[in-house]
């Protein structure tokens, strides 16, 4: 899913900008934990609206790697209720908070860590 891929990647790149290597491992476990959980009630919740069309797109789409699918599923509309309905600014505000955070403390002491 490449919206989980995202957010992965966002959340290990702060990890890693820390330089502290030690934490990616529990970053990792983490985030895995949270979005097989989360995906796994996605799939529950969009299996019982849609039925046989969500099994077929879902047999055609992986549920991880965000390779294009072979077949249009979506018409295109931007919608801000989805935004809002998957959380998508909270997460936003997230990785601007601990931007804000990483630059105070690289101004305040010169350095990120130590």
């Amino acid at each position: 899913n490449p919206m989980y891929l995202g957010r992965f990647l966002v959340g290990l790149g702060l990890c890693l900008l820390t330089w502290r290597w030690f934490l990616a491992l529990p970053y990792l476990v983490i985030f895995w934990l949270y979005a097989q959980a989360r995906v796994l009630g996605e799939e529950a919740r969009l299996q019982q609206l849609f039925r046989e069309r969500y099994a077929g797109y879902s047999g055609q789409v992986r549920r991880w790697l965000p390779l294009p699918p072979r077949g249009r599923f979506s018409d295109g509309r931007w919608s801000w209720a989805c935004v809002l309905r998957n959380h998508e600014l909270r997460v936003a505000l997230v990785v601007i908070a601990g931007l804000a955070l990483l630059k105070w403390r690289l101004l305040a002491f010169g350095s990120l860590w130590g």
